[in-house]
């Protein structure tokens, strides 16, 4: 392995935490990854490290055969990415305790819906949720009230007004031209995030509510990461899944920095080349899931 000084530290952290885990390996496409196995969830965590892959890629659709060993042996996984570990630590943590089941649990009735400004999305998102902000018609929070705060979030809160602790994103609406939808004011839900190390019950679906409210959509879509999810969140409020995209999405990480743009973006700005010779890496995630929630009577 090009660098395990990541793994070791990663390894070194979950063990300060006292959860159980395995250092294993994993055979994909012919090569062996490491991986950490948690047997008492029967979640394993794919190690994938940026100077290996570099040497060494999978194909684009390593991420459906993960699915199917997903389907065959009852074992969740999650790919973890080296890059992420050094930009993103703190909420790889967070996460990574979450699907262990370590968090604290906030409660929707506690909260209030409220539209937020591109700023105070932007904040949240670059600080909760891995692939960071991006653009956005539409923005709510969910609000904790503020004589929750102290009770559920502690003392560092102020408690003078309610608290933010998550956001919903959503586009603009779309008029379907063509298929089973024509003719649909379809939206988008971006993104979704809450506080780091909280998990708010009921806290999606009343930004959805507040959404739908205003908005009257004819249905929303939808993408879960197959990097972490498996989409058992879409369903539960009501979304159905349409397609497992086994062409997954390009990433280009520079090998100095960690830094990481999709590629769609930084080909925006570099050549093939350019970024080449620069020393960035290209990878690819392991492909996404749609969901669609269809609100119209058809």
């Amino acid at each position: 392995m090009a660098d395990s000084e990541w793994i070791d530290e990663l390894s070194q952290w979950l063990e300060l935490q006292g959860i159980p885990f395995e250092k294993t390996v994993e055979e994909l496409e012919g090569q062996i990854l490491p991986l950490i196995y948690f047997p008492t969830k029967n979640i394993k965590l794919l190690l994938f490290d940026i100077y290996d892959w570099e040497q060494k890629p999978l194909s684009e659709s390593y991420g459906t055969k993960l699915s199917q060993l997903a389907a065959t042996t009852g074992n969740k996984y999650i790919c973890l990415w080296q890059d992420l570990w050094y930009t993103k630590q703190a909420l790889l943590k967070a996460r990574i305790r979450s699907v262990l089941g370590f968090f604290t649990r906030l409660h929707a009735r506690h909260c209030v819906v409220s539209r937020i400004d591109k700023p105070l999305m932007e904040s949240f998102f670059n600080t909760h949720h891995l692939q960071g902000s991006t653009q956005a018609k539409l923005k709510y929070g969910l609000f904790l009230k503020k004589q929750y705060i102290q009770k559920y979030l502690g003392e560092n809160f102020p408690t003078h007004e309610n608290a933010l602790i998550a956001v919903a994103s959503f586009s603009g609406a779309r008029t379907m031209k063509w298929g089973d939808r024509q003719d649909f004011r379809s939206y988008e839900l971006l993104r979704f995030a809450s506080l780091q190390g909280y998990v708010v019950v009921g806290g999606m679906d009343k930004l959805m509510k507040a959404f739908m409210h205003e908005n009257q959509p004819d249905d929303i879509m939808s993408y879960a990461d197959k990097d972490w999810s498996n989409g058992r969140s879409y369903h539960v409020l009501g979304f159905k899944q349409v397609v497992d995209f086994e062409i997954a999405t390009y990433y280009w990480v520079n090998s100095k920095t960690y830094e990481r743009y999709p590629e769609n973006r930084i080909l925006q700005q570099y050549s093939l080349e350019e970024l080449k010779s620069q020393g960035w890496i290209r990878i690819i995630n392991s492909g996404s899931l749609k969901y669609i929630k269809t609100l119209c009577k058809e």
